[in-house]
């Protein structure tokens, strides 16, 4: 009678970890969906109306959690807005004085498979949603493309770092 009560507690309490284990899965990917839906609009509302395109000065690199994120620096050839600034928990970017400061999001330096991070590291020229298509499209010496959503994501830079490289950059121009 023993092993049967203990029998039974066991497995109550196995499903019980069960039952707490998928339902902790699954509100993470409930707030995973959510992140990005919102995530994704706030882009689409901040960025849909901005175009620019110019030719990249510098990408500055910076490792965050063991991964490689990037900053991109262009001097702008056409911009239809003078200036522009955004920096919030979710987004940046910085237009002023000619010059586009944006991140990259995560680059691979040392992976020569990664086509996506071959074409940032490799471009020369930017444009971004010239086509109202909300893409970011990087062209390399020999004038292959590469595009990709517009993704100018914040989180893993601080206001004062992004500042930073917009300056340095502002500087190499002068």
């Amino acid at each position: 009678m023993g092993n049967t009560i203990r029998n039974k507690n066991t497995i109550i309490t196995l499903l019980l970890f069960i039952v707490v284990f998928f339902s902790l899965v699954f509100f993470e990917i409930i707030h995973t969906h959510h992140y990005r839906d919102k995530y994704r609009s706030q882009t689409i509302n901040t960025f849909k109306d901005l175009k620019f395109k110019g030719k990249i000065i510098s990408i500055k690199q910076y490792d965050c959690g063991g991964r490689i994120y990037g900053i991109m620096c262009a001097k702008l050839n056409y911009c239809n807005v003078d200036s522009f600034y955004v920096f919030n928990d979710m987004v940046c970017l910085k237009i002023s004085d000619g010059i586009a400061t944006f991140p990259t999001n995560c680059i691979h330096p040392n992976d020569t498979f990664d086509k996506r991070s071959i074409a940032i590291l490799n471009a020369v020229d930017v444009m971004v949603n010239m086509n109202n298509d909300c893409r970011i499209t990087y062209t390399d010496i020999s004038g292959n493309q590469f595009s990709e959503d517009l993704d100018f994501p914040s989180r893993t830079f601080d206001e004062e770092m992004f500042n930073r490289v917009y300056y340095d950059c502002l500087k190499k121009q002068k």
